[in-house]
Parts: C-alpha cells; structure tokens; sequence
C-alpha cells in the first residue's frame, strides 16, 4: 500500500465506523422546532400579532399623553355697534393660539398656553389705541374631578383595561405557538416510529416470504399438507396488508410534517433523530408551568374589570373644581405685548365649580346597567377559575398518564423479549420435527403484535411527553 493511499483507507474506516456507530443521525427534534418557528405560517403569524400587540400596549398612556394645539383665526366685523360712533363699523381681530393641555393619573387636568390677539379700529375718531392695540396673554389652568374620575379612577382603569386586553391577546398567542409545537413534536415522533414500523413490517413479510417458500418445498416433496401451506400463504398476505398499512401511515405522516415546516407535502423527508428505548426511560416529567391561555383568561378578567370600572364611574354625574390664571398685557403693536409678556399688571384668575349628569336615566336603569356590569364580572371570574382547575387537572392527568406508559414500555419490553425467544424456541423445535407449523405461526404473530404494541406505547409516550409544550414546558 503506498504513503498516500494508507492515509486514505484511515480516514474511510473511521468514518464508515462512525456511521456504523451513530447510524441515527439526522434532523433533530430540536432542528426540526426551528423551522416550524421559521417557516410555519401559523407560527409566524402568531409571532408577528405578539409583536404588534407588544407595541400597542404604549396606547395606555394615551390618556396621559401631553398634547399640543394650537390655533389661527381672522375676524372682519363691519356691524353697528354700542361704540360705533366713534370706534367706526369696521374691525379685525386676529388672533393665535398655542396651549399644552396634561391629564395625570390622579385625576388632575392641568393646561398652559399663549394667546396673542391684534385688534384694529381703522376709522377710530379717538386715536390712539384705540386705533390699533394688541394682547398677549400667558395662562395656566387646572381642573379637579370630584365626583366622576376622583382620584384618577377612570384614567387608571382605562390604562390598565388597554393594557389587560392587549396583554389577553398575547398570551392567546403565545398559547396558539405553544400548542403548534406540541403538534410539531408529535409529528416528529410520529414520522419516526413510522418508520420503524415500516421496517418491523418488512422483515416480518421477508420472514413470511421464507416460511412460504419452506412450506412449498416440503408439500411438493409430500412432507406437509395442503392446510399447513394454505396457512403460511395466509400469514404472508396479512403481512403484506400489514405493510402496505405502515407505508401509507408514513406516507401521511411525512405530509404532515413537512406541511408544519411550510414545505412541499410530497418533499422527501430526510433521515431523523430516533431515540431508544433507554433514552425514553430517563425522561423526566416537568414542573408545572402556567398555560398560556390560563394566563390570557387572567388578563381578560382584569381588562373587565378595568372597562366595567370605566362604565360604572361614567355614569356617575361630573363635578370638577376649576382654576385658571391669566396675564394680561396690552401694547400698541404685537412685538410691544409680547415684550411684557411676564409683566403682573393686569392679572385675571379664577375658581369654578361645574356640575352634569344624565337627565333622562333613572335609578332603576342605572342599577340595572350597575348589575350588569358586575355580573360581567363575575362571568370572568368564573371563566379565569374554570381554565385554571382544567389546566391544573390536566397536567396531573398528563403527568400520571406519562408515567404509566412509562411503566407499560418497560413491560412490553420485558414480554418483546420473552415472546422472541419463544418465537425462536418454536423455530428450532419445528426444524428437529418437536413441534408444529401452527405453534411455529403463533409464536410468529404474537412476537410480531408485540413488537408492534411496543412502538404503540413508545408512540403513546412520546404523545404525552409533547402536550407538555402547552403549559410552555421544555
């Protein structure tokens, strides 16, 4: 062998040993996760509405949200007035607007802002100032509420009724993602012990085939009779059924699976990732974790709570204490009134008090609209209650059910085994003519059915151990 070509052979027989090793690499479970969040369109969907919906969460602070106006108007007023006898008929005003106006969450409105006024006499007889002035006018306000919103409590309940809802529709989401990964879990098991049965129904129908072609041989040569060939025959024909059956399983199943990864339903699915028996065994049930549609039932009770609390309070009547502080200057000219802008001279301020309520709604009917909030309420609560004993009942269930199976594939592990040997006992017996072709083909069918109970259970299993991605467990 030359010095290149032993390098060579090295490098092939650790990598043909490797595979020997490793023969169930493949996609993983947790590769195959990944593209489902990648390429599902559910999936994506979902994970643009909790982002979309994250965002919208800042609409809460929209009632405290300083705003700015600001306006401009002209005004030509030619009409006979009081003084137009010597102010004349003819006058403008133009007036500018500018204020900055706050709610804050106790309640209080509080407001600032500029206005300049330019008035102009043209046919004035007193001259003057009369002629032409100007008016700048600085202000601050505040209004208490002290019957309806006191205390902020219509603010506060409507930030936290926006932000409940909007956090009720997250968690809807997060919950449609997690039980899309449940399902993609599943369908990863799936495709996999699909495949194993696949290859368990072929070698049965290859070990039919055999027993076939022996019993053939040995009737043509008068050693056996027509019913032990005539069952045989039967045995390779359900095989065969059995397998057409486990192929058209995988086939359905691999459609599932690649339409969860977005992908052409009839696309070859490449070699997975199986997992043994021993591996299944050391698999170890989660803690409970909070289930995502238990929470947005949580958040939906608190969002009615905040909106009933909004539509309680708005029917009581508006009692507002009210302030307001202006500055008054006067000039001749624009440019001269804004010049004493800080100037005290003429001040105006003051306090009001301004009361409304509802005419035509009578106390029955406030009651009754009272009642039906609370009872909103109460259907709330009741519903956040039932999800969260479903969610707590199901997880035990699960749990409980997850260990059982468990315990039942050891068992018909344990039965697998001792059914082979039986199987392979009756074969040596049946070849030294200590026992018959019908006990042969029963040790057969029943090692076979175990075999095949045995990927059911460890289906089962893997069933069960999915359905904790509802509750957001890993």
């Amino acid at each position: 062998m030359s010095p290149i070509s032993r390098p060579v052979c090295v490098i092939i027989g650790i990598l043909v040993g490797l595979s020997i090793a490793h023969p169930t690499w493949g996609l993983t479970l947790e590769e195959f996760i990944d593209q489902v969040k990648e390429k599902n369109k559910a999936v994506q969907v979902s994970l643009k509405t909790i982002n979309a919906l994250t965002l919208k969460i800042s609409e809460k602070d929209g009632p405290t949200t300083p705003r700015f106006s600001t306006s401009y108007s002209f005004l030509s007023d030619k009409k006979i007035g009081t003084f137009s006898s010597f102010l004349g008929t003819d006058s403008t005003l133009q007036t500018a607007d500018a204020m900055v106006q706050t709610q804050l969450d106790s309640g209080l409105t509080l407001s600032g802002g500029y206005t300049l006024n330019s008035t102009e006499y043209p046919n004035s007889t007193l001259g003057g100032s009369t002629k032409a002035f100007s008016t700048a006018t600085p202000y601050v306000g505040v209004t208490m509420p002290l019957w309806r919103n006191s205390g902020g409590d219509i603010t506060k309940a409507a930030k936290s009724g926006t932000e409940e809802s909007y956090l009720a529709a997250i968690k809807l989401n997060e919950f449609a993602i997690d039980a899309g990964l449940s399902q993609a879990e599943a369908t990863y098991w799936r495709v996999a012990l699909a495949r194993e049965a696949v290859e368990l129904a072929t070698e049965s129908v290859i070990r039919a085939k055999k027993m076939v072609n022996w019993a053939q041989s040995r009737h043509q040569l008068a050693l056996g009779d027509d019913a032990d060939l005539l069952q045989v025959q039967t045995l390779y024909e359900h095989r065969q059924l059995e397998l057409k059956m486990a192929q058209q399983e995988l086939e359905t199943a691999e459609r599932a699976f690649n339409a969860l990864r977005n992908a052409d339903p009839n696309a070859t699915v490449g070699p997975l990732k199986s997992v043994s028996d021993v591996q299944i065994s050391k698999f170890k049930w989660p803690k409970n974790g909070e289930r995502k549609d238990v929470e947005s039932a949580y958040h939906t009770l608190k969002a009615t709570q905040a909106k009933t609390k909004v539509d309680i309070q708005n029917l009581e009547p508006a009692l507002d204490l009210i302030g307001q502080l202006k500055l008054n200057q006067y000039a001749p000219d624009i440019v001269g009134a804004i010049q004493r802008t800080t100037a005290t001279d003429y001040p105006t301020a003051y306090v009001g008090i301004t009361f409304s309520g509802a005419l035509d709604i009578n106390n029955a009917t406030l009651d009754n609209i009272r009642k039906g909030n609370r009872e909103l309420i109460e259907v709330a609560e009741l519903t956040y209650e039932q999800k969260k004993t479903d969610a707590a009942n199901q997880w035990v269930d699960l749990s409980q059910r997850f260990l059982h199976a468990q315990k039942r594939l050891e068992l018909v592990q344990r039965v697998e085994n001792l059914q082979k040997q039986k199987w392979q006992s009756e074969s040596n017996l049946h070849q030294k003519g200590r026992s018959t072709l019908l006990q042969v083909l029963n040790a057969e069918e029943d090692y076979a059915n175990t075999r095949l109970a045995h990927l059911r259970m460890k289906g089962d299993l893997l069933g069960l151990y999915a359905q904790r991605k509802l509750f957001g467990s890993n």
